[in-house]
C-alpha cells in the first residue's frame, strides 16, 4: 500500500496547530517578549550601519549592496552545510525511521517528510534572524512593498536550492562513508566555517570608524558577486526595489527554477540510494582492545568517572563543546581587539564599566554552558537511570558527583575567558581580584541551579539531549540564572559607584554587598540541589 506523500507531515501539522492555542502561547510569552526585543536590537544595530556606510560620500550605496551580498553569501554557505548535517540525522539516524519504515506507506512518503523537517528544521534559526535585517534595509531606502514581497519569495526559493543541494549530498556522502561519522565530520567543518566567516566579517568594521578608508577596502575585496551564486540573484533581484530602478524578475526567475530542480535532484537522488544506504549504518567506531582490562577507578571516583566516560563517547556532546570554545574565541577576539586606551581619556571610568561588563557577559555564557551540559546532567543517564537507583548510592552523592562534573570544567572555561580578557583590557589586580572571585562564586551557584533543577524537572526520554534544556524547565533555570547573575554584578556596581561618589572605599557597603552576594548564591545552590535530591528520591517515571 502507498500511501499519499504528504500524509506523514499530518503528525507536525497537528502538532503547530496544538502549539497554537492561548494556553501554550501564553506560557511562552516572556520568551516570545524576549525575541521581539533581539528583533529590535538587531533591527536598530542594522539600521546604524547602514546609516554610517550610507554617509560615505560616491561609494555609500555601493557598500551597502556589497553588505547585502556578503549577507547572502554566508548565508548560502551556512545553510548548505546546516541542510547536509540535518539531512543525515533525519534521513538516517533518527530514533523514529524503524517505526516509518514498518508504517504501510512508501518510500516516497518518507522521503517527502524527512525532506521537509530537514529544510525547516536546518533554515529556522536563519529565517528567525534575517528578518530585522532586510527590514533595516527596506526602511533605510523607503523601499515599497515590492521590496519585501521579492526578498520573501527570493529568500523561500533561496532555502530550497541550499536545502536540496544539501538533501543530495548527504545521501551520496552516505552511501561512501558510514552516516554518523560523516555527521561529526561535517559539524566540525561547520564551526570551521563560521569562525572564518566571523573573523572576515569582523576584520572589515575598522578600529577608528573616522577613518572608514580600511574598511571599504576590505568589504570590497570580498569576491561574492559571481552571476553563478544564488547570493547575486538575491541582490539583483532586491536592489532594484531600494534603489528605485526596474525590478529584473529574470533573477527571480533563476531562483524558482534552480530551487525547483535542486529539490528534483534531490528526490531522485534520495530514490536511488536511500535503500542501499541503510546496509551502511553499522557502527563506524574504532576496534576494541580484547584480553585487557583497562582502568577502573575505586568506588569514590566510580560515579565520576561513568559520567567522563560517557562524555568522551558521546561524540555529539563534545561536538557541541567545540562550538562553545568557538563561541568563546570570538567573545575573547573582540577583547582583543578593542583599545581600551583610546576611550579612556573621554570616560575615566571606562575600565570599572568594562570590567563589569566582561563579568556580566562572562556570567550570561556561563548561564548558558551550565544549561546545556548541567540541566541535562540528570537527564542525559537516559532510561538506564533504573541502574543509578538499584545502586548503593544515595540520590545525595549522586547529585553531588553531578555537580563536581560540570562545576569544574564550565568554572574554569569562564574563569580562563575572564582573566585572558582581562589581560588584553589591562585591568589592575584589585580588578582581576573581584573578577576572579566574582566568576568562582557564580561558576558555582550556577551549576548547582543548574543540577537541581535538571534533577527536579528530568527528562529521560529524548531523541536529542539538547531538546531537553529547551523545555519549560530549563527556559526557567536560565532565567533564574540570569537574575542572579545581574543581581550579583549589580552589587558590585553599587559598591564602585560610592567607591568614586565618595572619594574612598565605602567599608560598610562593600561588606554588606558582599555578605548579600555570598548569601544570595548560597540560596540559588543549596535549596536547587535539597529539592533536586528529595525529587529523585522518590519513584520518577523514566
Amino acid at each position: 500500500m502507498d500511501a499519499n506523500p504528504l500524509v506523514l507531515l499530518l503528525p507536525g501539522l497537528y502538532s503547530i496547530g496544538h502549539k497554537m492555542k492561548a494556553r501554550f502561547i501564553l506560557k511562552r510569552l516572556p520568551f516570545i517578549l524576549l525575541g521581539l526585543g533581539f528583533w529590535a536590537l538587531l533591527y536598530v544595530g542594522t539600521a546604524q550601519v547602514l546609516s554610517y556606510v550610507r554617509d560615505i560620500e560616491f561609494i555609500g550605496d555601493l557598500l551597502a549592496r556589497r553588505l547585502f551580498s556578503l549577507m547572502f553569501f554566508s548565508l548560502m554557505g551556512f545553510l548548505f552545510l546546516s541542510n547536509l548535517v540535518t539531512a543525515i540525522t533525519s534521513f538516517y539516524l533518527s530514533s523514529d525511521l524503524p517505526l516509518l519504515r514498518a508504517l504501510p506507506v512508501g518510500e516516497g512518503a518518507i522521503l517527502s517528510q524527512k525532506t521537509v523537517y530537514s529544510i525547516v528544521n536546518s533554515s529556522w534559526m536563519v529565517a528567525s534572524f534575517v528578518p530585522p535585517v532586510l527590514v533595516a534595509f527596506g526602511t533605510e531606502y523607503g523601499a515599497g512593498a515590492g521590496y519585501y514581497l521579492t526578498v520573501f519569495v527570493a529568500f523561500v526559493l533561496f532555502m530550497l536550492i541550499t536545502g536540496g543541494l544539501g538533501i543530495a549530498a548527504a545521501h551520496a556522502l552516505t552511501r561512501i562513508f558510514p552516516a554518523g561519522r560523516v555527521r561529526d565530520v561535517l559539524l566540525l567543518l561547520a564551526l570551521v566555517f563560521f569562525v572564518v566567516v566571523y573573523y572576515l566579517v569582523r576584520s572589515a568594521v575598522p578600529e577608528d570608524f573616522a577613518q572608514p578608508v580600511e574598511m571599504v577596502n576590505r568589504i570590497m575585496s570580498f569576491k561574492v558577486d559571481s552571476p553563478i551564486l544564488p547570493s547575486f540573484w538575491i541582490t539583483q533581484a532586491a536592489m532594484p526595489h531600494l534603489a528605485g530602478g526596474t525590478p529584473d524578475y529574470l533573477y527571480i526567475a533563476l531562483l524558482f527554477t534552480n530551487g525547483a530542480f535542486f529539490m528534483m535532484v534531490s528526490g531522485l537522488v534520495g530514490k536511488r540510494l536511500y535503500a542501499g544506504n541503510f546496509d551502511r549504518l553499522a557502527p563506524s567506531g574504532g576496534s576494541r582492545r580484547k584480553g585487557r582490562i583497562g582502568y577502573y577507578p575505586g568506588e569514590g571516583m566510580a560515579l565520576l568517572y561513568k559520567d567522563v566516560k560517557g562524555f568522551v563517547r558521546d561524540k555529539a556532546q563534545w561536538s557541541q563543546l567545540l562550538i562553545i570554545l568557538a563561541l568563546a574565541f570570538v567573545y575573547v577576539y573582540n577583547f582583543r581587539i578593542f583599545d581600551i586606551a583610546m576611550v579612556e581619556d573621554a570616560a575615566p571610568y571606562v575600565r570599572e564599566g568594562m570590567m563589569l561588563a566582561n563579568l556580566l557577559l562572562a556570567g550570561m555564557v556561563l548561564s548558558a554552558v551550565a544549561a546545556r551540559f548541567l540541566y541535562t546532567a540528570v537527564s542525559v543517564e537516559g532510561r538506564a537511570f533504573w541502574i543509578v537507583k538499584s545502586a548503593p548510592v544515595g540520590m545525595r552523592r549522586f547529585l553531588i558527583e553531578k555537580l563536581i562534573y560540570g562545576a569544574v570544567p564550565v568554572t574554569v572555561l569562564t574563569l580562563a575567558i575572564v582573566v585572558v580578557t582581562n589581560v588584553f583590557m589591562k585591568m589592575p589586580w584589585p580588578h582581576m581580584f573581584v573578577s576572579v572571585g566574582t566568576v568562582l562564586v557564580l561558576g558555582v551557584s550556577v551549576s548547582a541551579l543548574g543540577v537541581g533543577m535538571g534533577a527536579m524537572y528530568p527528562r529521560f526520554k529524548y531523541e536529542n539531549i539538547a531538546s531537553v534544556s529547551m523545555r519549560l524547565g530549563g527556559l526557567t533555570f536560565m532565567l533564574l540564572a540570569f537574575f542572579l547573575v545581574v543581581a550579583t554584578v549589580l552589587m558590585e556596581t553599587w559598591v564602585i559607584y560610592l567607591y568614586y561618589a565618595r572619594g574612598s572605599f565605602p567599608w560598610p557597603a562593600g561588606i554588606a554587598s558582599g555578605v548579600f552576594i555570598v548569601c544570595m548564591n548560597f540560596l540559588a545552590a543549596y535549596y536547587p540541589m535539597r529539592l533536586g535530591i528529595r525529587r529523585l528520591s522518590y519513584n520518577i517515571q523514566l
